[in-house]
């Protein structure tokens, strides 16, 4: 070859790393995936926990807003019972008794 065509890549291998350097690599790059992998399962099994939660908490969201009303129905049942009471007391008290009572003593009789 000519001087100027000589090939500046020299037969020295120093900068390239080994063949174990490579293969811990490989090893520490396989730890690292199986790691993630566990965390991506716990991930999906913490993501279907919590559709699960929602739909949990749906559900008694429409149970809390039906018993809500259910008690405000009640709630007015009752306030009507007592105004119906409080009338019929108020209306036995107004009606003057016409029954004459006497009192007996109980050593006389």
């Amino acid at each position: 070859m000519t001087k100027g065509m000589e090939s500046e890549v020299s037969n020295d291998d120093s900068d390239s790393p080994s063949y174990d350097d490579i293969l811990d690599l490989v090893h520490e790059h396989q730890k690292v995936i199986k790691k993630q992998s566990k965390q991506i399962k716990q991930l999906s099994a913490l993501d279907e926990l919590n559709a699960t939660l929602v739909t949990n908490y749906d559900n008694l969201l429409c149970k809390f807003k039906f018993l809500s009303k259910e008690h405000e129905e009640l709630k007015l049942k009752i306030e009507n019972i007592w105004n119906k009471t409080n009338d019929s007391l108020e209306m036995e008290q107004s009606i003057p008794c016409t029954i004459s009572i006497s009192k007996v003593d109980a050593s006389t009789s």
